[in-house]
Order: structure tokens, then C-alpha cells, then sequence
């Protein structure tokens, strides 16, 4: 998911606190959220080139997809077949493509591992 017009948290107290001095613009750049990202080998080395011009910050997504994606002139797609929430993962979208969770219980991992590994399952998926 690419998010734009998010805005630096100010608040010392806030776990992703950023002062002014680390980066003063009112927005960060368009960039993934942290759940998944994907980058060719090309955008990849792109990335990498422009990196060491680039103020390093702690939230990785936000410097690799946000600041050096965007020195690289690099754009940012939304994949839909990365959810976006735990909810929205359909036993096709696990038998089919490469997805990323968080908070997942160990009886859903179960499951899910189960599905992905199911060859039926991604025949059935990939004929719908």
C-alpha cells in the first residue's frame, strides 16, 4: 500500500517521534507501508545507488520506499494482491501469491501454511 500526505510524528513521547532537525518537511514522501514491499533487481540497485545521498532514518520502509525510492525517481504501485489487513487474506490469495501478516495466530500460520503448500488448492485458484 503506498501512502502519501502522511505526516511526521512531532511528539517526543511517540514511538516514531522525528525532530525537526532529522527532517523538517511537514510530509513524508509518497512510500510502502511497512507490511510489504517489492522491488525489482533494476529498482533495487537504483535504491542502493542513491542510499548512501540519502539521510539514513529508522523506519526502513519509509527510507527505502519513501527518500531513496523517490531520489531514484522510482515509483511507488500498490499491489493488490498484497492485503492490506490480516482480514482480507482468502485461502486463493495464500494458495496464489507471496503476502505478508502480522499478529497471526499460531492455528491461522497453521492453516495458511497448510493452504500455501496445497498444489489443488493453487489449481483450483488459478482456474477461477
Amino acid at each position: 500500500m503506498c501512502s502519501s500526505g502522511e505526516q511526521p510524528h512531532r511528539n517526543p513521547e511517540h514511538k516514531w517521534y522525528v525532530p525537526l532537525e532529522v527532517y523538517s518537511s511537514s510530509v513524508y514522501p509518497v512510500h510502502a507501508k511497512g507490511r510489504a514491499y517489492v522491488l525489482s533487481q533494476d529498482a533495487a540497485r537504483k535504491v542502493l545507488s542513491v542510499g548512501p545521498n540519502v539521510r539514513f532514518n529508522s523506519m526502513e520502509d519509509l527510507y527505502v520506499t519513501g527518500f531513496c525510492r523517490a531520489m531514484a525517481g522510482l515509483r511507488c504501485v500498490h499491489i493488490p494482491q498484497i492485503p492490506n489487513r490480516n482480514e482480507e487474506i482468502t485461502d486463493c490469495d495464500v494458495a496464489l501469491y507471496i503476502f505478508n501478516v502480522h499478529n497471526v495466530r499460531l492455528e491461522s500460520m497453521i492453516r495458511l501454511w497448510n493452504i500455501s503448500r496445497n498444489r489443488t488448492a493453487q489449481q483450483l485458484c488459478s482456474s477461477m
